[in-house]
């Protein structure tokens, strides 16, 4: 929530944990430092990232659930489609705040083992904080008469779905609140990318609580489509602010590495 007040989120993803490599969890959710570009090599095995783009391309251009990774790169490049920091800035910048039932991770040392299957002891752990931080936002939609939707992939976070419910959701009924039910990029892989389309999903539940739809996959200039609301909402989400912010995340993750 450093970079917007809780005013200014209108979807809210759920993933299940921070990635398991300490070169690529950066504290912002499916957001891998490993990768600099689409054309980094690591962008076609790192699962999560490469699913999400893929979707993503899927909604925007029609593209076929079957498209390589080399034909993807190919799409993104013709199509003026930002890079991975900046995809992440235009998430932040139109209200797409992603998080993680477990915001912390200690892999196993049984190689042998997913790093999934340890997750849960993290999720319980986090499980008081992340409420408080639905609860901020959901007061912020109270007081502004306004919906919000909720997207969750994979199983391990849908038990952070049935505790909110019971939690802070409930102290909210005046709020309207959408939720999309998908499948775990990291886990399910290229399933992530079937039918529904997740992004059509979340951009269709945005119209039917009176909101803007999402772009998922912009372009060079991307900022120059925003409406004033989202160039300067109640959250103060300006672009610029959000670079800053993804920068300033790198820079401290590369020093931490460093270290």
């Amino acid at each position: 929530l450093k970079p917007t007040s809780p005013s200014g989120w209108r979807v809210i993803s759920f993933g299940q944990s921070p990635f398991p490599r300490i070169e690529s969890a950066t504290g912002i959710a499916h957001f891998d430092n490993a990768v600099s570009s689409w054309d980094d090599k690591r962008f076609g095995s790192v699962t999560t990232m490469r699913c999400i783009i893929k979707a993503a391309a899927m909604n925007r251009f029609g593209s076929p659930k079957g498209i390589t990774t080399a034909e993807l790169r190919t799409l993104l490049k013709s199509n003026d489609c930002v890079g991975p920091a900046e995809w992440f800035q235009a998430m932040l910048t139109q209200g797409v705040l992603f998080m993680n039932a477990a915001c912390t991770l200690l892999p196993p040392e049984d190689k042998s083992m997913r790093a999934g299957t340890v997750v849960e002891e993290h999720r319980k752990f986090w499980q008081p904080v992340v409420e408080k931080v639905i609860d901020a936002i959901l007061s912020e939609c109270s007081k502004q008469g306004r919906g919000i939707v909720f997207a969750w992939w994979g199983s391990e976070c849908l038990k952070t779905k049935s505790a909110l419910l019971k939690q802070c959701l409930s102290r909210y009924p005046d709020v309207k609140a959408e939720h999309i039910e998908h499948r775990n990029p990291a886990a399910m892989g290229d399933a992530f990318c079937d039918a529904p389309n997740v992004f059509k999903s979340i951009n269709d539940a945005l119209r039917k609580l009176k909101l803007e739809e999402v772009d998922w996959l912009p372009s060079v200039g991307w900022q120059g489509k925003l409406t004033n609301q989202l160039q300067a909402g109640p959250g103060g989400g300006l672009a610029e602010e959000m670079g800053d912010f993804i920068s300033e995340t790198q820079e401290l993750h590369k020093m931490y590495l460093e270290r």
